[in-house]
């Protein structure tokens, strides 16, 4: 298309080969994370980045106004130019975070998704998550879990995931995939239903089998307030975000498609 243009469908898009027009009213969908249902925050680092190289705004383009922040300079993380192809980064070196005032609860099972590129393979060591790499922090109030990256198979790191259960207590590890530790965009997703049922995906395909821990989903510990690293500043990844985002309830098969078409063409994932 000739410009940008606001999310949703267009109609009247017509069609023309030697053979003939196509009919009025075919659809044409412009389409962000954004317009995930259930959607709770969307994160771009090309859009709503303060500070530059020292990060201290990275705003939620979901209409929830979830917006991230960081005052501590030596925690900033930096907006680094031209990573993704033509786009930027948000980069971390371990140590580095953003996060919100106050964890928001997912109360119906959840979706996480990020959209990454490791610079490293290995990542900080330190309090404050119970997944080494962490990207996507979880807070209970007094505990962690976080999706990430688990680099103890580096340089073929794997997806990692952990939550809390309804008695306060970690639930095994999810570790699933492999070779993430490459230098190369990846989307990354990990869904949680109510029992819960846990699956971990890379772009739209699921990666290994369903994990089914004992305990019981809990609302109350199961949160996100932070995105690079845990709030104590440990355990963050090395590397590159372009997106990442989180949703209410278990992303639905036509929106896990549309995350893996949009993060193909804008970040060229793999």
């Amino acid at each position: 298309t000739p410009a940008a243009h606001a999310a949703g469908t267009l109609q009247s898009i017509l069609v023309t080969t030697p053979t003939g027009t196509s009919a009025a009213n075919t659809l044409f969908e412009y389409w962000t994370p954004a317009q995930i249902t259930g959607v709770s925050s969307y994160l771009d680092a090309n859009k709503g980045v303060t500070g530059g190289a020292a990060v201290s705004t990275w705003t939620d383009q979901s209409s929830n106004a979830f917006s991230f922040v960081q005052a501590t300079a030596g925690a900033k993380p930096a907006q680094t130019a031209s990573v993704f192809g033509a786009l930027p980064s948000i980069r971390f070196a371990g140590a580095q975070w953003v996060s919100m005032a106050t964890a928001v609860t997912l109360a119906s099972g959840h979706t996480m998704w990020f959209v990454g590129k490791t610079t490293g393979t290995t990542f900080a060591a330190g309090a404050g998550s119970s997944v080494a790499g962490v990207v996507i922090g979880q807070n209970n109030g007094s505990a962690w879990g976080s999706f990430g990256y688990d680099p103890t198979a580096s340089p073929n790191a794997k997806a990692e995931y952990r939550m809390y259960d309804s008695a306060g207590g970690t639930t095994p590890l999810t570790d699933r995939g492999t070779g993430y530790s490459d230098g190369v965009a990846h989307l990354l997703m990990v869904t949680s239903d109510t029992v819960p049922n846990v699956n971990v995906y890379q772009n739209a395909t699921l990666q290994g089998a369903t994990n089914s821990p004992a305990g019981g989903y809990s609302a109350t510990n199961s949160a996100y307030q932070s995105v690079g690293a845990g709030i104590a500043g440990g355990n963050g990844f090395t590397g590159d975000l372009g997106a990442a985002g989180v949703v209410q309830g278990v992303i639905s098969a036509g929106d896990r498609a549309k995350l893996s078409t949009w993060a193909l063409q804008r970040f060229g994932t793999v």
